[in-house]
């Protein structure tokens, strides 16, 4: 079961990256990294975050 929900996890990375574009991830033998434009989507998501969400 866990290997079906990595695989679904990859599948829908791979199909962000393609929507934006952009490549967010270096895949390793461990895993994921981010790239710099995964680091900064992921800040500028963050901070919309804590911006729109009432606390």
């Amino acid at each position: 079961m866990r290997r079906k929900r990595v695989s679904s996890a990859f599948s829908l990375f791979n199909l962000l990256e393609k929507d934006l574009g952009l490549k967010l991830f270096i895949r390793t033998h461990r895993g994921l990294v981010l790239t710099e434009a995964g680091k900064s989507l992921y800040t500028t998501r963050i901070y919309a975050s804590n911006t729109l969400s009432p606390e």
